[in-house]
């Protein structure tokens, strides 16, 4: 459980600062570097890597708790009785 929330954490903690900085920063940046064009698109490519790694970071986060989902139901579905006769079994041996 705690790896998954540690994902879970990491995933919304850099999406919170991330809205932070964009929203103090963004425009005042985006004014500064208005002037030239290749400047604005170099600002859009940046923006656009920033958002593929946040999306990346989600898309991980989400597949930890995916997979402790399907290990959590693995782990219910054992049956015990059967389980138990074999090791009932094993120690008469």
């Amino acid at each position: 459980m705690g790896k998954r929330t540690t994902w879970l954490g990491i995933a919304i903690s850099v999406t919170a600062l991330d809205a932070a900085v964009v929203t103090y920063y963004g425009g005042l940046v985006w004014r500064a570097f208005a002037v030239v064009i290749w400047s604005k698109l170099l600002l859009l490519l940046l923006a656009a890597v920033w958002a593929t790694t946040l999306l990346h970071i989600w898309v991980h986060s989400c597949s930890q708790l995916r997979q402790a989902k399907r290990e959590r139901r693995v782990v219910v579905s054992i049956p015990v009785n059967d389980l138990l006769s074999e090791l009932a079994e094993e120690i008469d041996v």
